[in-house]
């Protein structure tokens, strides 16, 4: 194991859990299966945190691409811009059919949700809001 459960999961403050998972990401550590199922288990509402799990999982599920798709929107970390979109490996195109998609399943399937899944794709639409007003 490579990272500190007890930092992820239940750590002193915020802080102390973006640090782990900064220091994991920043050094790109090989994460077991064990360290991605905690990772996956982490409720963490920081956008730079969802983002820093979602490039460390690099999984293609729908709360994980809402997940990288919240880290390819962050405004001052562009390491982190960067290997979002880079796992994404998606067009401008497709990135707007996942929206689409993604913004279906919040709408549609909103009760069969977990109360962490519509957390994320609450706070990757309240980002997409806000970029678009900005424009």
């Amino acid at each position: 194991m490579n990272l500190d459960k007890q930092k992820i999961l239940n750590p002193n403050s915020d802080y102390e859990r973006h640090s782990e998972l900064t220091r994991l990401f920043e050094k790109q550590i090989e994460l077991t299966q064990e360290d991605l199922n905690l990772l996956n288990a982490c409720k963490t509402e920081s956008y730079e945190s969802i983002g820093i799990i979602g490039c460390l999982l690099k999984e293609d599920s729908n709360i994980n691409n809402a997940r990288l798709l919240i880290a390819s929107l962050h405004q001052y970390n562009d390491n982190l811009v960067d290997r979002a979109i880079q796992i994404l490996n998606r067009t401008d195109t497709e990135i707007k059919t996942l929206i689409e998609q993604l913004s279906i399943r919040f709408i549609q399937e909103a009760d069969e949700l977990s109360e962490y899944e519509n957390k994320v794709y609450f706070i990757l639409f309240e980002l997409l809001s806000d970029l678009e007003e900005t424009e």
